[in-house]
C-alpha cells in the first residue's frame, strides 16, 4: 500500500445537539504513523460489508468537488476537495437529530496498481488500561480511536472512474438506514446503479469457478460439480435468502476473505451481502438446454457423468433413458 495524500477533519455532534465543524488548514504529513493508520483503516474496510454503486447522474456538490480533484490531483486541490465537501456535509448533518459526528479521514492510496480515494468515518471509543501505582495496578478509563469498527466509509476506485467503468464507488452497508442516508446523500450515491440479486448470484458462480475446490471431511479434494452442489445446499439452508460472502468463504475455506480476494483480483463485483436470485442459484446445480427441437433439463452432475459432448453431437449414456424412449415409441406405434 502506497499512501499519497492524507487529511483529517472533525465534525463534532452528539445525538440531539448542535454540530461543530473543525477543519484542518493543511494536509497531514505522510509518515510511519499515517501509513499505519490508513493500512489499518483499509483492512477494516475490506473486512466490512461492502456494496457497490455509482454517483448520481444529476449534478451534486460532492461530485463537482471530486471531479475538480480528478482533473488536478495536487495537494492543494485534494485539501480543497476535503474542506469543501466537509462544509457540504455540515449543512446536511446539522439538521439531523439522530446523526453523530466523528473524525473524517480523507486519503488517497495505491494498492495492487489501483488508485483509491477514500473517506473513513472514525469515532472514539472507551476502554480500560492498567496503571502501576505504589506497587499495585489500578484500572483507568481511556479513549481511543475505534479503527476496527468503522462507523461509515466510502471508497472511489479512481482507476475505474477515470476509465469510465461501472460501479467505481463502494461503501459500507449500515443497518441504521435512516441515520446513514445522509452519508449517501452527501456523496450523491445513485442507489439505482447497484447491481441486482440476479447479477450478483451469477457473479458468485463465476468467482467460484476460479477457486480450487476445498477438501471434504475425509481430506479428499472435491471436484467442481461436488463443490458447487455443496455451495447450493449451504445457501438454500438459510431461509432468509441472504448470502454473506464472508460466512460462505469461511465455511468452505476457513478464510472469510478468500472469495472476496479472488473477486477483486479478477475484477468481478459482488456485494459482501445480498439476497440471491432463485433462478440463477438453480443454475448452480441444474442445466436447461433447448435446441433443434430437443429440450434437455438435467443436473450438472448428470451432465458431467452421463453426457459426452462431441464436436457436433451428444452421447447420452443412460440405460434408463433408452428404456423410456423405447417405451414411448412403442406407444406411438400402437396408437398408429
Amino acid at each position: 500500500m502506497n499512501l499519497h495524500f492524507l487529511v483529517i477533519h472533525e465534525l463534532q455532534k452528539a445525538q440531539g445537539s448542535n454540530a461543530n465543524l473543525i477543519l484542518s488548514d493543511k494536509i497531514t504529513p505522510i509518515n510511519k504513523e499515517g501509513i499505519e493508520l490508513i493500512d489499518a483503516l483499509r483492512n477494516s474496510y475490506n473486512k466490512s460489508s461492502i456494496t457497490y454503486a455509482e454517483f448520481s447522474p444529476n449534478i451534486f456538490p460532492f461530485k463537482i468537488e471530486y471531479d475538480a480533484f480528478v482533473n488536478n490531483r495536487s495537494i492543494d486541490i485534494f485539501h480543497s476537495f476535503s474542506v469543501n465537501t466537509m462544509k457540504q456535509l455540515y449543512q446536511i448533518i446539522k439538521n439531523i437529530v439522530l446523526a453523530t459526528g466523528g473524525y473524517y479521514v480523507f486519503c488517497t492510496y495505491e494498492e495492487n496498481g489501483i488508485l483509491f480515494d477514500a473517506i473513513f468515518l472514525v469515532r472514539n471509543t472507551e476502554g480500560k488500561i492498567f496503571n502501576r501505582s505504589n506497587n499495585t495496578f489500578i484500572i483507568s478509563n481511556v479513549k481511543y480511536l475505534n479503527i476496527s469498527d468503522l462507523a461509515m466509509a466510502c471508497r472511489i476506485n479512481y482507476t475505474k472512474y477515470h476509465d469510465n467503468e461501472c460501479r467505481y464507488l463502494s461503501f459500507i452497508k449500515v443497518k441504521q438506514s435512516e441515520i446513514s442516508q445522509y452519508f449517501f446523500n452527501w456523496i450523491s450515491v445513485d442507489e439505482q446503479s447497484q447491481a441486482n440479486s440476479k447479477e450478483y448470484t451469477k457473479n458468485l458462480y463465476n468467482i467460484l469457478k476460479l477457486i480450487e475446490p476445498p477438501v471434504n471431511e475425509k481430506g479428499i479434494q472435491l471436484n467442481f460439480i461436488e463443490f458447487i452442489s455443496n455451495v447450493y445446499n449451504y445457501i438454500k439452508s438459510h431461509p432468509d435468502k441472504n448470502i454473506s460472502i464472508n460466512d460462505l468463504s469461511n465455511h468452505f475455506f476457513n478464510d472469510e476473505m478468500k472469495i472476496r480476494k479472488i473477486a477483486e483480483e479478477n475484477n468481478i463485483l459482488i456485494d459482501t451481502e445480498f439476497n440471491y436470485d432463485n433462478s440463477e442459484l438453480r443454475r448452480f446445480v441444474m442445466v436447461h438446454i433447448n435446441a433443434d427441437g430437443i429440450d434437455i433439463r438435467t443436473t450438472r452432475k448428470a451432465m458431467d457423468e452421463l453426457i459426452d459432448i462431441k464436436e457436433d453431437h451428444l452421447i447420452i449414456k443412460s440405460p434408463g433413458m433408452v428404456k423410456k424412449i423405447k417405451e414411448e415409441l412403442e406407444k406411438i406405434q400402437y396408437n398408429d
